[in-house]
């Protein structure tokens, strides 16, 4: 969980300028990769000198507020990242304020790994 206090316009990546509103966001994510969740955990939870990952470019103005994780002995066909974007694109009070956000390599049709969350969404 993500919250912004104040709508914004930033350069990220190959998506260019994006405009995030204020509020609260739920990121969709995975730590497959070196070092795992430890490591991905840790890189997110400090503002990145060099940013990589389209989330590296919002957290400067995004302060953590909560998070939960699931670990799965294996990698699910779509990932878990990708099921719960479809559910939370298809559910009221949530949308998706920058396409393509966080899911540049998905190849299960999300329309983005970040959501803007409408007032007692969740």
């Amino acid at each position: 969980m993500l919250a912004v206090p104040e709508e914004f316009q930033l350069k990220v990546g190959r998506l260019g300028i994006c405009t995030f509103p204020s509020g609260n966001f739920v990121y969709l994510g995975s730590a497959h990769g070196v070092g795992g969740l430890r490591a991905r955990l840790a890189h997110h939870s400090r503002i990145a000198q060099a940013p990589h990952w389209h989330l590296d470019y919002l957290r400067p103005y995004a302060e953590i507020t909560g998070g939960w994780m699931v670990i799965e002995a294996q990698i699910n066909h779509p990932p878990l990242e990708c099921a719960w974007s479809l559910s939370l694109a298809a559910m009221a009070g949530c949308y998706a304020p920058v396409a393509g956000f966080g899911a540049s390599d998905c190849v299960f049709g999300c329309p983005a790994h970040l959501f803007a969350l409408q007032e007692k969404t969740l």
